[in-house]
């Protein structure tokens, strides 16, 4: 929200559109940071990174190793399919393939 209103005062559209791609990445590298020592914190920031972009197909794969990590297959599963599905549409075929 902040973005938008400097990028309305300032006239200046590339503003929100640059922090549109970088802040999902930001949560995306603080899940992947988090992993090991706080891995349902690291969840709960790949889930922001998805909400904003859901298209950031490295985030469902970092959610499909934290929940091999934590022994849940359902939910590893169900991420790696989407890194899949997610990686193919996006045409981001070599993370798609790790999943």
């Amino acid at each position: 929200k902040k973005t938008e209103e400097v990028a309305d005062k300032y006239n200046n559209n590339s503003i929100q559109a640059k922090a549109n791609k970088i802040i999902p990445q930001l949560y995306m590298v603080l899940g992947n940071s988090l992993m090991k020592q706080n891995p349902q914190e690291a969840l709960e920031n790949l889930d922001i990174a998805i909400e904003l972009n859901p298209n950031l197909t490295k985030a469902y794969l970092s959610k499909g190793l934290i929940y091999k990590g934590l022994g849940d297959e359902a939910n590893m599963k169900a991420s790696l399919s989407k890194t899949i599905e997610v990686g193919f549409a996006s045409n981001d075929i070599e993370t798609a393939n790790y999943g």
